[in-house]
Formats: C-alpha cells, sequence, structure tokens
C-alpha cells in the first residue's frame, strides 16, 4: 500500500502540483479498513481518498477502482508504475484460467 499526502486547503488541487506532497506511510488501522472496504466491494485495487482531520484522524472519502496514481511517481520519487506492473503481472499469473 503507498499513500501520499498532499497539504493543501484548496478544495481542487489538481491545477497546482506545487503544494507539498509527500509519502505518507498508511497506518496499520487505517491499511486494515481499506482492505476489508476493497474486500468487501469485491476490489483487488483501488486509489483511496482520505482526508485528515486537523488533529491527524483519517476520514474516508472514496474509493476509486481506475484512479489517477501515477502522476505521483516523479512527485514521490517511487516506482509506482513498477509496482502496478508487478501488481498486474502477479494478478496475471494467479488468475483463474
Amino acid at each position: 500500500m503507498y499513500a501520499a499526502l498532499l497539504k493543501t486547503d484548496k478544495l481542487d488541487w489538481r491545477a497546482d502540483l506545487t503544494i507539498p506532497i509527500s509519502v505518507w506511510p498508511v497506518p496499520d488501522e487505517t491499511a486494515e479498513k481499506v482492505v476489508a472496504v476493497l474486500r468487501g466491494l469485491g476490489l483487488r485495487m483501488g486509489a483511496i481518498d482520505i482526508k485528515l482531520t486537523p488533529s491527524g484522524e483519517p476520514v474516508w472519502l472514496e474509493v476509486n477502482p481506475q484512479g489517477q496514481f501515477l502522476f505521483l511517481e516523479p512527485l514521490l520519487r517511487i516506482p509506482l508504475a513498477g509496482y502496478f506492473l508487478d501488481f498486474l503481472l502477479d494478478e496475471a499469473r494467479t488468475a483463474p484460467r
């Protein structure tokens, strides 16, 4: 599970990628809840939108089964495309035939 923290008060930040963006280590409790929701929805993956309250409590907004995330690769300097390719190859190897 990989996550980014976008620090902005803007409702729609997408036009301004100069906002502070960093890797966000997903807390174990949040990761468990994300996995439970994905399983409950029958999804193998999803791009999750979570907003942190001022006290740092995560609030679930939505899951995008085909959400955008590769734009974060150069901003976070982590190989998301490679990780996603590994996921797809693993899915293909384990898919029932």
